[in-house]
């Protein structure tokens, strides 16, 4: 299959998968459980640009099941992902114009899964130990941004009950 590609795969309460599948519209809207939505994620220091892929109605209809925050450059939350989703190599146009991804080697799911955890690393205690601090980070700034969620939600809903 032409379009065949890597992905790293993040399902609520299931470890993170690396996958091997046709990118195609209909492959990617089972992945993330409804229709997409493709968010190009900031380099990190010299690691190269990849993309998220999540369900473009994610934190309504997965509410209860927050995977990670994005966080920019400079550390600060700027969302959160709710739900399936998974990360593909960087959206390029290819040789004909059309767009593409570009395929995700080993070194890029071992990035992917220091960068937002949920992962764990096999048979590499350093990388393991990584993947554990990262999962710890992710899991503090979730929870963290989950409450302040729900305050705002909270303040809404008592400003437009008086």
């Amino acid at each position: 299959m032409a379009n065949e590609k890597t992905v790293v795969w993040y399902r609520p309460g299931k470890p993170v998968k690396a996958v091997r599948v046709e990118l195609s519209l209909a492959n990617m809207q089972k992945l993330v459980g409804g229709k997409i939505q493709i968010v190009p994620l900031e380099p990190k220091g010299n690691s190269p640009e990849y993309t998220l892929i999540c369900n473009e109605d994610g934190k309504n209809k997965y509410h209860n099941d927050a995977l990670f925050p994005l966080l920019n450059n400079n550390g600060n939350i700027v969302d959160v992902i709710f739900g399936p989703c998974f990360i593909a190599g960087k959206l390029m146009n290819d040789e004909n114009g059309e767009e593409t991804f570009v395929d995700l080697l080993r070194e890029d799911y071992l990035r992917i899964v220091r960068r937002f955890g949920k992962g764990a690393v096999k048979n590499e205690k350093k990388e393991t130990a990584e993947t554990e601090a990262a999962d710890l980070r992710q899991l503090t700034a979730c929870r963290n941004m989950l409450a302040r969620l729900r305050a705002r939600k909270n303040v809404k809903c008592s400003l437009s009950d008086g």
